[in-house]
């Protein structure tokens, strides 16, 4: 079997029905009109607000319970994202598809955490001490888990599918850059104070209710130049209206958490207990 022909059976294995454009395009019109605005409003508001009082939840449980649901978050991600590029009939005939795919994501989940965790102040929260001497272990771990994932991938090669598991290599790796290279910058913020990972939360989470609620009350009343084909629900007044609010509310919100929710901006002090107050750190005292 050649590339061509991998390629043209994975196709046939997903290939959709003729009408099946016809068909997407008449579900997103019964969508639209199926469901009355107070309806849709209703639901976004119930499930907003139940995710919101998680959030809080999660936040008041501490730094390391914070940390965990990011971790779980990006094993979701990844796994979400590798499925794009499945196809069933090509896999079936590769040994050990997945199992690689999985071995290069854990290997680098193990370096970028034992990384984030060997820095002094993070190290200094450790009680453990088998784990403060695992941690300088880490990097060569690593190096051995790469060196061993990129035997197996080379041995897994097999003819006929070159093309094929080599783009997924490279799409592996590229969706490991979006989910896991940041992961360091996640638990530096964390651990600094959970204020410097609400917050650009925050903005995200205002930034698309805002442009949700703006849309569904001025949408195309200024104008009706459809703002993106591939979303026909989205508005240009929502863009625009989204954008205004998250100005406002990011100029407001870090006034908010100090004044009320002192305890964000504290330091993590204990990796095992719930947040506690402290004294202002210096970045938030008046200058």
């Amino acid at each position: 079997a050649t590339d061509t022909d991998v390629d043209a059976a994975a196709c046939s294995d997903t290939e959709l029905e003729p009408n099946s454009s016809t068909t997407h395009h008449s579900a997103i019109q019964a969508h639209s009109t199926g469901e009355n605005k107070l309806t849709k409003l209703v639901k976004r508001l119930f499930f907003g607000t139940s995710l919101l009082f998680a959030l809080i939840y999660i936040l008041f449980l501490g730094h390391l319970t914070t940390l965990g649901v990011v971790l779980v978050l990006q094993i979701l991600m990844f796994r979400e994202l590798v499925n794009v590029r499945y196809r069933t009939r090509a896999v079936l005939e590769i040994p050990l598809f997945r199992t690689t795919q999985w071995g290069w994501f854990g290997t680098c989940m193990l370096y970028s955490y034992g990384a984030s965790f060997s820095d002094e102040r993070l190290l200094s929260l450790i009680r453990s001490p088998k784990l403060v001497r695992f941690l300088p272990y880490v990097q060569a771990i690593s190096m051995g888990c790469y060196s061993f994932m990129l035997m197996v991938f080379v041995l897994t090669l097999k003819k006929g599918y070159y093309k094929y598991q080599m783009g997924q290599l490279a799409w592996t790796i590229a969706i490991i850059v979006v989910t896991v290279v940041q992961s360091n910058s996640f638990t530096q913020n964390i651990f600094h104070g959970l204020f410097w990972f609400l917050y650009p939360v925050g903005l995200v989470i205002c930034n698309d209710s805002m442009a949700y609620f703006c849309g569904l009350a001025l949408g195309k009343r200024i104008t009706t130049r459809p703002f993106l084909s591939i979303s026909p629900n989205k508005t240009w007044e929502g863009f625009f209206g989204g954008g205004v609010c998250t100005i406002i509310f990011a100029y407001f919100f870090p006034l908010l958490l100090v004044r009320f929710f002192h305890p964000t901006i504290c330091p993590c002090e204990s990796l095992f207990d719930a947040i506690s107050d402290c004294e202002t750190p210096p970045p938030f005292l008046p200058a």
